[in-house]
């Protein structure tokens, strides 16, 4: 997936990840702006950790980036109910979605039109936008969850609370209405990941019952 025109994720089969060729050209495809793949300038390029395509990558130069922590929960279990109000988000409500995201990440300028271009996008068929409310009502906590289909893993992505109102459990209570929407939309587990700086939000995610998994490292280039 090319994340941005610098920045590009991509998975490699677990038998393929030690290949040779496959290393190789991936390697010159990242490496060559002429080659369509990434831009010229600063780039980052994340492959699974362990793979090939790292060693050559870091022989020719190129750094590890900041790590990534991964949080994963088995949802064949039964998922406490987190005991708040949580409401699937539709159009008219789409303000309140926005706000919160807003409220929760500092320098966001997400909008209302980006979240109707988000729900008009073919994936949004199988996510969910959730809002938390407080005793109050008030929009607290907000978070997409995505299925990728009946026992397939489902992922977080974003998940934020308020910034006047942290510190209330809610971040707990949002990522365990998340597992309990996604394990009713049939998925396997609940995954997301989250930058190993983030402390709080790990401890978060941890506290809503997902797990660390080893952490994981894009590598980039120098301009």
């Amino acid at each position: 997936m090319l994340d941005e025109a610098d920045w590009v994720r991509m998975s490699i089969a677990p038998d393929a990840q030690r290949d040779e060729e496959l290393a190789e050209r991936i390697a010159a495809d990242v490496a060559d702006p002429a080659r369509g793949v990434l831009i010229e300038g600063k780039v980052f390029v994340e492959t699974p950790m362990g793979a090939l395509v790292q060693e050559l990558l870091f022989k020719a130069g190129w750094n590890a980036d900041e790590p990534w922590i991964p949080l994963r929960r088995d949802l064949t279990e039964p998922v406490p109910d987190p005991g708040v109000r949580v409401d699937v988000i539709g159009v008219e409500e789409a303000h309140e979605r926005a706000g919160v995201q807003r409220a929760s990440f500092d320098g966001s300028t997400f909008s209302n039109d980006r979240w109707f271009a988000m729900a008009d996008g073919v994936p949004y068929a199988d996510a969910r936008c959730l809002v938390l409310r407080n005793e109050l009502g008030e929009s607290v906590a907000a978070a997409t969850v995505w299925s990728a289909g009946a026992g397939r893993p489902g992922y977080i992505e974003p998940m934020g609370v308020h910034r006047m109102h942290r510190g209330r459990g809610y971040g707990t209570a949002m990522v365990q209405a998340c597992a309990v929407a996604l394990r009713e939309m049939g998925a396997s587990s609940v995954y997301t990941c989250t930058p190993g700086f983030n402390v709080g939000a790990v401890a978060t995610y941890e506290a809503g019952g997902m797990k660390q998994l080893p952490e994981i490292r894009a590598q980039y280039r120098n301009a």
